[in-house]
């Protein structure tokens, strides 16, 4: 959504801005002035993209490492009674580790809307 905004201000402001501009008796060619001001605009954006790009990666990273260690734990073989007993307390945590994945997978796609 910032991306979007960020855009549009920069759309509002090419359009503001004249080629030229007559003071008295000069006329000032101000294009150079509007494409610069249109570069930093643009690379302004692409900074923010990046960061927002790679913020959603971290996120799906530990989500994605989240959920593998969730997996990995509950098809282990347990090889003895405390083992067995161990399995059991971290499948009474498992609701919990995954509402908190999940919340991680909801900041992670809200870094993709943006």
């Amino acid at each position: 959504a910032k991306v979007r905004e960020l855009r549009t201000a920069q759309a509002a402001l090419d359009d503001a801005l004249p080629d030229r501009v007559l003071i008295g008796t000069f006329l000032i060619d101000v294009v150079a002035l509007k494409g610069a001001l249109h570069a930093k605009h643009e690379a302004g954006i692409d900074l923010l993209v990046q960061l927002v790009a790679a913020r959603g990666s971290e996120l799906s990273a530990s989500v994605s490492a989240g959920f593998g260690e969730i997996h990995r734990r509950l098809t282990e073989k347990p090889e003895n009674i405390e083992a067995l007993t161990a399995l059991e307390e971290f499948r009474a945590e498992v609701p919990r580790r995954t509402n908190a994945l999940a919340a991680e997978l909801e900041e992670m796609s809200s870094c993709y809307d943006a």
